[in-house]
């Protein structure tokens, strides 16, 4: 009759061989876990069912049940490349995407998506960093000459187009987005247009006019008239 080997084993869901009760090259069991492991010759204990790895290569799942946040990790020469977690996927390093392939974005009904692809040919490489603050106004981006966006006007002289309409009109409206109805209105939207910063005043600046924006119908009704 065959010897039957039977290997150190648990049936304590979460319970973990401690180093001392286990030699060198030994392996145990957790049958309620299903998880089987290893005791190394640096003395650790490795639980070999949730880490694929080949020397300082390794692909390690973390699921304690909810104590902890459950987690994705691999590691490259023993440095992390890149997790991931329900909230997503962060990668430390670049990310290179080859053959021309895309991002691919889908709308929130995931029906219809926005790819973004890179040119069909590059006659050099380049890098584009985008601007560090969001724009104060209404803006697009461009280049300024080392690789760096940077918001500007979407008028080619400098300022805006304050738009004027007699039948779809409303002075409530800002002229940019949507027509006014009288030219002293635009008037006064273009004198207002002229008092923009040329260089960007920062996120300081840029927080205290949304301030003032969100609460203009409260200041404009606690003006003395």
């Amino acid at each position: 009759m065959a010897s039957r080997i039977l290997f150190k084993r648990n049936n304590n869901a979460g319970v973990t061989p401690s180093a001392s009760s286990l030699v060198q090259g030994e392996l145990a069991m957790n049958t309620a876990d299903g998880k089987v492991f290893l005791k190394k010759e640096d003395n650790t204990v490795l639980d070999i069912t949730k880490t694929t790895f080949e020397r300082d290569t390794s692909i390690t799942t973390n699921d304690d049940g909810g104590v902890t946040p459950s987690k994705i990790i691999a590691k490259v020469d023993n440095q992390t490349e890149f997790e991931v977690t329900s909230a997503g996927t962060e990668f430390v390093n670049d990310v290179r995407i080859k053959n021309q392939k895309g991002l691919i974005f889908n709308d929130a009904a995931n029906q219809n998506t926005v790819t973004i692809k890179g040119p069909d040919n590059v006659d050099f490489s380049y890098e584009v960093k985008l601007p560090p603050f969001q724009p104060i106004d209404r803006s697009v981006l461009s280049l300024d000459g080392q690789g760096n966006l940077e918001w500007g006007s979407p008028d080619s002289f400098g300022g805006n187009r304050v738009y004027v309409s007699d039948r779809k009109g409303d002075d409530n409206n800002d002229g940019i987005n949507a027509p006014v109805r009288s030219l002293k209105r635009a008037a006064q939207i273009a004198a207002s247009l002229g008092l923009r910063p040329l260089t960007d005043p920062g996120e300081g600046k840029y927080n205290a006019k949304r301030l003032l924006e969100a609460n203009r119908s409260f200041i404009q009704s606690q003006v003395i008239k």
